[in-house]
């Protein structure tokens, strides 16, 4: 058996901001800053393959057929990225898709944010050379 205790004070605080309307203003700023966030990188890779939802707080990225998965996540990782590959996502027996999950709510901020997309979108524009162009 399992003891749970629930603290007066937390259910105190929720039903004032549910009663006063406060609940509704945070996801309203959350909307709003997820909104900005994605328009961010809607700026920096407007041409690629971005699938997400504008309150969201992640999406998907499919990758160019220049890029292999484990190529892009490496470049990524040496750029200090952090991306997740679409391989952590799917079902044991099934292949994954060439993508890569971002979180666009995980930088502390847009600046963060805009610096990772400034470097996303040149590792996209400078895909690397394939073994068979040379």
């Amino acid at each position: 058996t399992r003891a749970v205790v629930r603290s007066g004070t937390a259910f105190a605080m929720a039903s004032i901001l549910l009663e006063n309307g406060g609940a509704n203003r945070i996801l309203e700023t959350i909307r709003t800053e997820m909104e900005q966030r994605w328009a961010l990188l809607q700026q920096y890779l407007g041409n690629a393959d971005l699938r997400f939802h504008p309150n969201g707080f992640h999406g998907w990225l499919r990758l160019p057929d220049e890029w292999s998965l484990s190529e892009f996540l490496t470049a990524c990782k040496a750029q200090g990225l952090e991306i997740k590959s679409s391989e952590l996502f799917v079902p044991a027996g099934y292949s994954a898709p060439p993508c890569v999950r971002i979180a666009v709510s995980a930088p502390p901020n847009r600046e963060t944010l805009e610096n990772g997309c400034q470097q996303l979108a040149q590792l996209l524009a400078n895909p690397p050379l394939s073994e068979f162009a040379m």
